[in-house]
């Protein structure tokens, strides 16, 4: 059956009527299928080799393959928070051999005067523990990095000791100084009245992975997009470079590439002001527990760029 828009179909006057149709006019082509690359560190209990090109389909998979709480599980999940769908690859860095961990913590200074629960939040992700009244600092100490330890997820591990919690990042590198660490996001997640405690920021992580010995061992494979944590001259260089190389009239492997840096608005724009490669792209962030990830779609959870 053939069906009109302006024609009636109770029309009882004879005669030739034409109607023209135009909604499927803007209809084009079906367009470039989307193959993202992950770059990034993974844990030594990943069973994916190093510098091995592999295809994940979900977090849980990523999981196995490079660990959970590494930089490339964070990096899987929030991707498939924004596009379930969405074609994904990663390729796993070791960390540098001159490299170190970012650490930072928190010091319980007093004992705590009244009952509540204490909220940290790691990465965007909650930690609680209850407090009494009246615990002591090392109580509170050893509580607190029991919780932290207890989440495979997290991006960190926990020590204690005299009251000082210490998180130290799972991976080697300047990337996590980023981490975002805090307490008392939301209203309701404010710390117990009166307790004294002193919050130490994430800081230390030294020496980030060369990103060169990735990008030859893709150099002839297709992608269009690469998504690389890396944003420190060396790498972002090697990183530019690639882009001419992929878009070259010779090679026409063309793919955008994505690098995270983490700074205040006027340290970001100072580094922007510095670059100037129509192929790469900088998402910016400062002390955000959750960023919104735009690649593929909606919001997803952190993206550990």
């Amino acid at each position: 059956m053939i069906s009109f828009n302006t024609i009636p179909i109770d029309l009882r006057s004879s005669g030739q009527y034409v109607e023209y149709n135009n909604s499927r006019a803007g209809q084009k082509l079906v367009g470039m299928p989307v193959k993202i690359l992950l770059i990034g560190q993974k844990l030594s209990n990943g069973s994916v080799a190093m510098l091995q090109p592999t295809r994940v389909a979900n977090p849980t998979e990523a999981a196995g393959l490079v660990g959970k709480g590494s930089q490339l599980y964070a990096m899987v999940a929030a991707l498939k928070a924004a596009n379930t769908s969405i074609d994904t690859w990663m390729i796993a860095l070791p960390d540098d051999a001159a490299a170190l961990a970012a650490s930072g913590g928190i010091t319980f200074n007093a004992a705590a005067p009244v009952s509540g629960t204490f909220t940290l939040r790691l990465d965007g992700i909650r930690i609680r523990i209850a407090i009494a009244a009246g615990q002591a600092v090392a109580s509170m100490a050893t509580a607190l990095a029991a919780s932290i330890n207890a989440d495979p997820a997290l991006p960190v591990t926990a020590t204690s000791a005299a009251g000082v919690v210490t998180w130290t990042c799972r991976w080697k590198g300047a990337t996590g100084n980023a981490i975002d660490a805090r307490v008392g996001h939301y209203e309701e997640e404010a710390p117990p009245a009166g307790l004294d405690y002193t919050f130490t920021a994430m800081a230390g992580g030294t020496a980030d992975p060369d990103v060169g010995d990735a990008l030859a061992v893709v150099a002839g494979d297709w992608y269009t997009d690469i998504v690389c944590p890396y944003a420190d001259a060396d790498n972002i260089t090697q990183l530019e470079a690639d882009g001419e190389r992929r878009w070259g009239g010779t090679v026409m492997t063309d793919a955008h590439y994505y690098v995270g840096k983490h700074g205040t608005y006027g340290a970001l724009a100072t580094f922007g002001n510095t670059r100037n490669s129509p192929n790469l792209t900088y998402i910016g962030g400062y002390e955000q527990p959750v960023v919104a990830v735009e690649m593929g779609g909606g919001p997803g959870r952190h993206l550990r760029l």
